[in-house]
């Protein structure tokens, strides 16, 4: 197999951890690099990589259900059912293993495969009862999805109107000479039109994710070669069972692009290229209490706020 290649490229998720913390973004993106148990990083970049893959329970519970929802459209494109029990029987004892291979560590070895729990990675609670309020709440997204006008539609789609669902790797397009990356949920298409939806998983709905389907509206003119007007996104929270209809714009979208721009100029000052590496000492620290001590990276930084990478729970 072919070594990777560490091109520059760019994302939502990235840009906004740049502007979060440099530090971060550098662990992140640079520090990590070939950190995987079968890279060839050293034990500082294995250490970062399975920092990197920790997760919060939040994102973990609405990781677990888009990887099942995943697994029910598949089986409708590819003309199996996947019914609601077994459905949930597959989303609970995917979380109940998880939380069990987190609390033996499983995951510092091969983060990769391995859920990990920041609690456990940094010494926190996490009981049965916390857990299980989350699987709930997975189930309860499960429920509205399943029950939903959408998941109607779409056991009615033939085999060719799917376009892609929820892909393991990124979908990508080209912003004049840049990789972005988009990691879109579903996209179909519908006679003329095609449609894109955005699961969500958190109970509150004033959270703008504007930017992000912008640039979902940008994949898919790149990518399906389509007019604006012939394209629909709809953010769906799984969580309340509201659909928001994003209405996307030439307006939208030049905005998208120049923010886009914007941020990969940014982050192009610290970054040596065509080789695209970096060094630490250009990332400064954010240095602030309330985020580092929910930062992942915690024990490496070691900031002066907390400078034995400890969170202090007394």
């Amino acid at each position: 197999m072919a070594d990777l290649v560490n091109e520059f490229s760019w994302s939502i998720s990235q840009g906004n951890d740049f502007v979060k913390c440099k530090r971060m973004f550098y662990y992140g993106r640079y520090g990590s690099w070939e950190g995987w148990p079968s890279g060839k990083g050293d034990s500082t970049a294995k250490a970062l990589y399975m920092l990197k893959k920790l997760t919060t329970k939040e994102m973990w519970a609405g990781s677990v259900v888009h990887d099942v929802i995943r697994a029910v459209l598949e089986g409708l494109r590819n003309g199996y059912t996947i019914d609601y029990t077994s459905a949930e029987q597959r989303l609970t004892k995917q979380m109940v293993d998880d939380f069990q291979h987190s609390k033996q560590r499983l995951y510092q070895k091969n983060p990769k495969n391995y859920t990990g729990f920041f609690e456990h990675e940094y010494g926190l609670s996490l009981t049965d009862v916390d857990i299980s309020y989350y699987i709930d709440h997975a189930i309860k997204c499960l429920q509205n999805f399943f029950n939903s006008e959408i998941f109607k539609e779409l056991q009615g789609l033939r085999k060719d109107q799917w376009l892609t669902i929820d892909e393991l790797k990124p979908l990508s397009f080209i912003l004049e000479g840049t990789r972005i990356w988009a990691k879109i949920d579903l996209a179909v298409k519908d006679v003329n039109r095609i449609k894109i939806f955005d699961w969500k998983t958190g109970k509150k709905d004033d959270a703008d994710y504007s930017l992000q389907l912008s640039c979902y509206l940008s994949y898919a003119l790149n990518q399906w070669g389509r007019q604006v007007s012939d394209i629909e996104i709809f953010e769906v929270n799984l969580a309340t069972g509201k659909v928001n209809a994003y209405t996307g714009s030439a307006e939208k979208l030049k905005s998208f692009e120049s923010y886009a721009l914007d941020s990969i100029n940014t982050i192009k000052e610290f970054v040596q290229l065509p080789s695209n590496t970096a060094k630490e000492e250009d990332f400064e620290q954010r240095n602030d209490i309330r985020f580092c001590k929910r930062c992942e990276y915690l024990k490496v930084c070691k900031p002066p706020v907390l400078p034995d990478g400890l969170i202090d729970i007394s």
